[in-house]
């Protein structure tokens, strides 16, 4: 600018990364070599450094829906029916609580904000910011998805699982006490009993 002015800095506003259809995701997803890298099931095991920025170059913090693939979701239930919403959280959830051995992060990363939605219609639970959540109302979620969220966060951070294997961290690591807060507000009795939902 003249006369030595600097232009003032722009808000930094949260990313959120353009929806892409369930099909071009999943055809990402195929192109990449298998579910997980072999040497992830050894003890001890790290994801090799290529495969580590894969993954952390869509991921921007530790929130459940702080990367790439939880924005895709948020946008995908966005897009979805009212009356479709649940199920889609269902079919996040599923798979990753159904999982045996590596969890592969994509479908870690989707369960993760799955169970954030469901904690947050929990007793004790926090919503989900708009800003990095879905912006449309979800329907109040039915109380089966409770236990099948702590299935999926249980999964995802085991020590076989990419999301685990991603943040490395101890039990006291920031993303491992996000995990389990959300687990924590889950599995509370009144979470697991409350006939309202």
């Amino acid at each position: 600018m003249a006369g030595g002015q600097s232009r003032p800095a722009a808000a930094a506003l949260p990313r959120r990364r353009p929806h892409r259809p369930p099909e071009q995701r999943a055809r990402a997803l195929s192109r990449r070599q298998g579910p997980c890298p072999a040497a992830l099931s050894a003890p001890g095991a790290t994801i090799p450094a290529r495969r580590h920025k894969e993954i952390t170059t869509g991921t921007w913090d530790i929130g459940p829906f702080e990367n790439d693939t939880a924005a895709d979701f948020a946008h995908t239930l966005d897009e979805a029916a009212p009356d479709e919403r649940e199920g889609l959280v269902r079919s996040a959830l599923a798979p990753a609580a159904a999982a045996r051995g590596c969890l592969d992060s994509p479908e870690g990363a989707e369960a993760v904000a799955a169970a954030a939605l469901v904690a947050g219609q929990c007793p004790g639970g926090e919503p989900v910011a708009a800003v990095h959540g879905p912006d449309e109302a979800l329907p109040v979620l039915a109380s089966d998805l409770r236990p099948l969220a702590v299935e999926a966060l249980d999964r995802a951070a085991a020590a076989d699982s990419e999301p685990a294997q991603l943040w490395g961290e101890t039990v006291d690591g920031p993303w491992r006490q996000d995990i389990s807060r959300l687990r924590a507000v889950l599995a509370h009795p009144t979470a697991q009993g409350d006939p309202g939902h």
